[in-house]
Formats: C-alpha cells, structure tokens, sequence
C-alpha cells in the first residue's frame, strides 16, 4: 500500500470511528479469512475508542461523574464526543466544549460543575511564576498606585456560577457525600494554583470587578472608577482589603507602572 492509498484508508477509518456513517464500505474492503465479521471486528475499534474517551472525560472531571453515576455519566459523554470529536492530539484537550455543550443540551447545573473542573485542570496546569511580594507595593510612592497595573497568576481564572457547584466540588474531592446539585444565586468563584494545590473560593462582586480588571491590564484608578460602591473612601478601603488577600492567596505576579 503506497503512503497515499494509506492516507485515504486512515480518513476512511477515522470517519468510521467517530461518525460510523461508512461502515459498509469499510467492512467490504476487510478480509474474514478464519475470523470475525468485518462489522464485528469494526465495532471492536469502535467501541473501544469512545471508551478510551469516556474514561479520559471519566479522568477530568471526577466530580461531574460522582454527581451522575456511572451510566448517566457514560451516555452523556458519548453523545458529547460524537457531537465535539477530539481536534487536539492530545486527549487532555477532550473537555474543552463541554461546558458549552451541556449548556446547549439544556443542563445548566452540569454545565455550571463542568466548568468549575475546566478551571480546575487549567489552573494546575498554567504556567509556574513567581508570587509578588506585597513589600514591592509598599516600597512605592502613594501617588503612583492610581497608574499601577498588576499582573495575575497565569492559573487564575472566574468562573461564574448559578449553582451551588463550588460545595458539590469540594465535598467530593475531600471524600464527602456531596450536597444535590441545584440552582443558586449567580456568584462568581476565582480558581487559582496555590503552592502545588488548586484552590477555589467565592468572591464578591467588588472582588470579581478588580481581579477582572487587574486580569485584564487596567490601572487601579480605572478599576476604583467601576467599582460597585458609594464612594472614593469606600473604594479605596475595598481595593486595600482585596488587595491584602490577593497577596495573602497570591493571586498577583508582578506590577508595571505605565
């Protein structure tokens, strides 16, 4: 078999595997000599590839599948890989869409609990870097913190959340019987790496707008502009509290001034 007849036969077998639209003529091009049916020896190939599927999914998100079971977990997760076949070769990447698809299938709760794992698996794999030490901030004049900008921790991420999934979460990675799964009132949770450990807390809503903005390269004056409060005493005492925890939970990495 010349290496383009190969390449044609390995679409063929990849379409087979994850759409099974091709079967017969796949099978009609299979020899029986002595053996199995071409369809029986197919689905063998088949049916293991979504295992090895399953059990990744199985793998990155152990508290989505706690909370279904076994078999809720096993059909729900084929009908994802048949409807977001892996693009990645790495089956790390399998998850990505399932957040988004279980919000299309109309699971929201799923959909809430999956993306706290999501966050989870990104933040113990982010990039390492160095925590900042608040004695940087404190060596700067007063009049320079309105320009400062912060960088965050590569790991820290805000999933937004309108169920209680952060309790089902922690209970099920410390080995407890998790709370039911339900709905709640929207909250936003930051997800970081701490010292070699995923970490997930709820954050207010000021808490969520100045890690946001910090995140995403504002200057701490701007950010004090946005923030939900009555007035620049009440601002500037809520930026020194989350400031204070964000060195204590070392969510900041570095300060440029600009």
């Amino acid at each position: 078999m010349n290496s383009s007849a190969l390449r044609q036969w390995q679409t063929h077998f990849k379409t087979f595997l994850i759409e099974g639209s091709n079967e017969d003529a796949l099978a009609a091009q299979i020899s029986t000599a002595g053996m199995a049916d071409a369809r029986t020896r197919l689905q063998v190939y088949r049916n293991a590839y979504y295992m090895r599927l399953e059990e990744a999914l199985a793998y990155y998100f152990p508290v989505l599948l706690a909370v279904l079971g076994e078999g809720e977990f096993g059909r729900h997760m084929a009908a994802y890989i048949r409807a977001c076949p892996s693009t990645s070769p790495s089956v790390r990447d399998l998850g990505d869409h399932l957040c988004d698809w279980l919000e299309r299938q109309g699971f929201p709760l799923w959909a809430d609990l999956a993306a706290l794992e999501w966050a989870a698996l990104i933040a113990f794999d982010a990039a390492d870097a160095p925590a900042l030490s608040p004695a940087v901030l404190a060596a700067l004049p007063a009049e320079q913190w309105p320009q400062l900008h912060f960088r965050c921790s590569p790991s820290l991420s805000f999933p937004a959340m309108n169920s209680n999934a952060l309790s089902v979460w922690r209970a099920v990675r410390a080995g407890r019987h998790p709370p039911q799964l339900k709905a709640a009132t929207s909250a936003a949770i930051v997800v970081w790496r701490y010292r070699g450990r995923v970490m997930a807390v709820s954050i207010d809503e000021n808490e969520r707008c100045l890690l946001d903005g910090l995140r995403t390269g504002e200057s701490l004056e701007t950010i004090c502009d946005r923030l939900p409060c009555r007035s620049a005493a009440d601002a500037e005492q809520i930026v020194a509290t989350i400031l204070q925890r964000a060195f204590r939970h070392e969510w900041l990495v570095a300060i440029d001034l600009r």
